[in-house]
């Protein structure tokens, strides 16, 4: 036998090792662990859905979608930049629960819990039951709205990454399922969903299509047949036509492509540190080390990966004791505010980062090699939790990292039990390590269950008005705020004769108060969209003409404005909330 056969048949056996490690069959039960999956998600989250709001981010999402729910037209009336599937989503939320943000927090919650249910399914094909189970516990542990702390914790953010995620979980079945069942058709609704995460996120969509077409393409390579391929395609080709025939029809066809691509790279860079674009800085931005995050990583690596690696039993106790001791010493140096939970976060998303890019791509050259189906399904999963990394670009906040990272923790989990020798010890320390986590995790969010804003010690109030934000539980003092605005609003309604307003800034929530206020050209100030121009026209001649009521940012750059609101100009300051760095003018003056 040549040396060149001889090396084939051992990276193939090696290959087909690592490919069947942990298979086990799924069987009816998973599916009903996937239910109770999804509603421990929703029992977990759900108290969390209503408690805060965000002006910008809220307001970014819930702005257009009011919009659409109410007659406009999607990219020409109204704008969005990306996730126009995810704003049409949350318009039809709007429709059925009302013209609340409420709605696009329901919504969300119920995207995340579909994401936990399919995403268990997922992973289950490649981890044992216990292991894919503890890697649900992970990624309960993971979100940032259980408390405030640094990087707009505290906050449930109706964001597209929630959608793209949920259509994730379900794509990544579907193929999974169309692997092992050989059923031709199951590719076309493949390629269906592939196209929804498309248009629920672009880049996410685009990377996540990327993923799917590599691993299938090397299936049909070995098969030397490019039927499923032909067929994955046509899905995507026919929720592409659907949904570019709608806007055609409307007469939004050319801006969806500005609003949607064109748009995106001056946006991503006027958000990049130093407004560069490129790929060094994504390759930055995505492993790029927090000062504080490498001493808990290494801790924490080393609970896991050094007890398992003995095998005697008595050493592997003694080791796990010694790691979990100098893991957790290392975390509570940091101090219990915030920085446990952040710590744990960090910890996953470096190790996710390194291990589950260097085994992927380590899969992917097998799969070229050699076919077989349990490796297609480790592939398809890897490069699509790979994709998603890409989600801390342009900002690496803990809201980005938890959407970055949530496709990674089952595939980081099976990277860990396989170079393990002991799967129960592993197990085992990564149960106590979640365990104290969520113990430091519950002890700060236990005032806000219990009716408290924790950073400030305010006592959180549902509000009631505006009726946008019904229903939302916020700390006194901002209650105070929205009912100071929503007055202001509803004085400039009946006294200066206008329902109309024009927002010098980023918080879109301004504009959704009821009934909803329109806007002209547009409601983003920082203006990196192709019709800056436009934009400004329409600024200045509703100055001009006095006939809507001007929210500013005081932190706004744009220069016109303030030299065109003095009383010389018709219009009157009528209210200031400085905590929102807001001023609100009139061209009727407030008596």
């Amino acid at each position: 036998m040549s040396k060149e056969h001889s090396l084939t048949n051992w990276v193939r056996s090696r290959l087909s090792s690592v490919a069947e490690r942990h298979c086990e069959p799924l069987s009816p039960v998973d599916t009903l662990w996937a239910v109770v999956v999804a509603a421990v998600t929703l029992i977990v989250f759900g108290p969390f859905s209503t408690i805060g709001v965000d002006a910008y981010h809220d307001g970014f999402m819930f702005k257009p979608s009011l919009d659409v729910a109410f007659g406009q037209r999607l990219f020409l009336e109204t704008e969005s930049m990306y996730g126009a599937f995810t704003i049409y989503l949350h318009a039809l939320a709007i429709r059925l629960l009302g013209p609340n943000v409420w709605a696009l927090k329901i919504d969300t919650l119920l995207s995340y819990a579909l994401y936990s249910g399919f995403i268990y399914w997922a992973w289950r094909s490649i981890l044992p039951r216990s292991t894919a189970l503890l890697a649900m516990v992970v990624w309960w542990l993971l979100p940032p709205f259980y408390y405030k702390f640094e990087g707009y914790g505290g906050h449930f953010f109706p964001w597209t990454s929630v959608h793209s995620l949920a259509l994730q979980a379900v794509g990544l079945c579907l193929f999974l399922k169309a692997i092992n069942e050989d059923k031709t058709q199951l590719w076309f609704w493949t390629g269906v969903i592939g196209q929804c995460v498309v248009w629920s996120r672009q880049p996410v969509g685009l990377v996540f299509f990327g993923a799917q077409t590599f691993t299938l393409l090397a299936m049909a390579r070995h098969e030397r047949s490019y039927k499923k391929v032909v067929q994955f395609f046509a899905g995507h080709a026919a929720f592409l036509s659907l949904f570019l025939a709608i806007h055609f029809a409307i007469g939004s066809f050319r801006q969806v492509f500005e609003q949607s691509f064109t748009q995106l790279i001056p946006w991503y860079k006027n958000y990049s540190p130093g407004n560069s674009f490129g790929a060094a800085n994504i390759i930055r931005k995505i492993f790029s080390p927090h000062s504080f995050g490498w001493r808990a990583m290494g801790a924490l690596f080393l609970a896991v990966l050094l007890p398992a690696s003995f095998q005697s039993k008595k050493i592997s106790s003694i080791a796990l004791i010694s790691m979990m001791a100098l893991g957790l010493a290392s975390l509570l140096s940091e101090g219990l505010a915030g920085r446990v939970h952040t710590e744990f976060q960090l910890s996953f998303q470096y190790g996710s980062r390194i291990a589950v890019l260097a085994i992927g791509v380590s899969l992917s050259i097998g799969l070229l090699l050699f076919s077989s189906k349990r490796l297609a399904s480790l592939v398809v999963i890897f490069l699509s939790a790979i994709g998603a990394l890409h989600q801390v670009v342009p900002w690496d906040d803990c809201h980005h990292i938890f959407w970055a990272i949530s496709l990674s923790i089952g595939p980081f989990l099976w990277m860990v039990i396989t170079l393990s020798r002991n799967r129960a010890i592993t197990n085992t320390a990564l149960l106590l390590i979640c365990l104290t986590v969520s113990l430091i995790t519950l002890q700060k969010a236990i005032p806000r269950l219990q009716g408290f804003d924790e950073k400030g010690g305010e006592r959180l109030v549902k509000l009631s008005y505006p009726s946008n934000l019904s229903g939302i539980w916020v700390a006194t003092s901002e209650a105070e705020r929205w009912n100071r605005f929503a007055h202001t609003i509803e004085w400039g309604k009946t006294h200066g004769g206008t329902d109309r307003a024009v927002l010098i800034g980023i918080h879109a929530l301004f504009l959704t108060t009821s009934p909803n206020l329109s806007n002209p050209g547009g409601h983003w100030a920082y203006r990196t969209y192709t019709d800056e121009s436009h934009w400004l026209s329409s600024v200045e001649d509703t100055l001009r003409s006095r006939s809507a009521l001007v929210l500013v940012d005081t932190n706004d750059p744009t220069p016109f404005v303030k030299e065109r609101l003095g009383p010389e100009f018709g219009f009157s300051l009528v209210e200031t909330i400085p905590e929102w760095h807001l001023e609100i003018y009139s061209p009727v003056p407030r008596s």
